[in-house]
C-alpha cells in the first residue's frame, strides 16, 4: 500500500484515505504503514463497539468490529 489510497463509494465518487496508523493513549503508531477508519455503524448488541475499515499495507481492505476507545481516524463526507 502506498501512503495514500483512493476508495470508490457506491455513488462512483472517490475518497482519499491516507495511511494514518492509529493512536493509543498519546502515542501514534504505524503512520504511513496502514490506515484504520471508523464507520458510522455501531454494534447492535454493544454500543461500545463500532465497525471500522482496516487498510493493510498489502492493499487489502477489511471491515472489522472494534472497541470505540481506540484512536482510529475518521474521514467525514457530505452529500
Amino acid at each position: 500500500m502506498d501512503q495514500q489510497n483512493k476508495a470508490t463509494g457506491c455513488t462512483g465518487n472517490k475518497i482519499l484515505l491516507p495511511a494514518a496508523g492509529d493512536k493509543v493513549n498519546k502515542d501514534f503508531y504505524n503512520n504511513d504503514s496502514y490506515g484504520m477508519y471508523w464507520s458510522s455503524t455501531l454494534s447492535t448488541t454493544n454500543s461500545n463497539v463500532a465497525r471500522f475499515v482496516y487498510l493493510q499495507h498489502n492493499g487489502s481492505v477489511t471491515c472489522i468490529d472494534g472497541a470505540r476507545y481506540y484512536g482510529f481516524s475518521i474521514r467525514p463526507v457530505a452529500d
